[in-house]
């Protein structure tokens, strides 16, 4: 069971986890589906190799921007990503960690997310419905 401050998300895509895992990665695939329901991220900025940075603002229906940005910890394809997470438009924000493992089930993928150093349970709340609706359009992406 996560403790308060850190989110534990699991779900299974039909797709191979190469395709899963590529789509954190390749920015053409992070424009197509990340961000919650309703927010577009028009261009994702990614420099996919160790010790790389990333940056993806997502912006709602009044076009306001909210990004998040971090540095890549480890890349194993198609294994494993994590990553340090920040809200760059929030001065005041905590910098998290996400890892991320992606594994192989009978050709379907389940992906495991583990996001830890929350600044607290709220925090949990609303990154686990930022992730969760994230998540609904990944697995429309990937069904294409």
């Amino acid at each position: 069971m996560p403790q308060e401050h850190e989110l534990k998300i699991s779900r299974r895509f039909k797709a191979p986890r190469e395709k899963v895992f590529n789509a954190f990665l390749e920015p053409a695939a992070l424009q197509a589906w990340w961000g919650p329901e309703g927010m577009t991220c028009p261009e994702p900025r990614v420099d996919a190799r160790l010790g790389g940075a990333y940056e993806l603002s997502i912006l709602n229906d009044a076009g306001e921007p909210h990004t998040v940005a971090g540095v890549y910890q480890e890349i194993t394809a198609p294994e494993r990503l994590v990553f340090t997470w920040r809200w760059a438009h929030l001065p005041e924000a905590a910098e998290m960690l996400v890892t991320l493992t992606f594994n192989d089930v009978a050709g379907d993928t389940v992906l495991d997310l583990h996001q830890t150093l929350m600044p607290s349970g709220g925090s949990s709340r609303m990154h686990n419905q930022g992730w969760s609706s994230s998540f609904n359009k990944l697995d429309v992406f990937l069904s294409r």
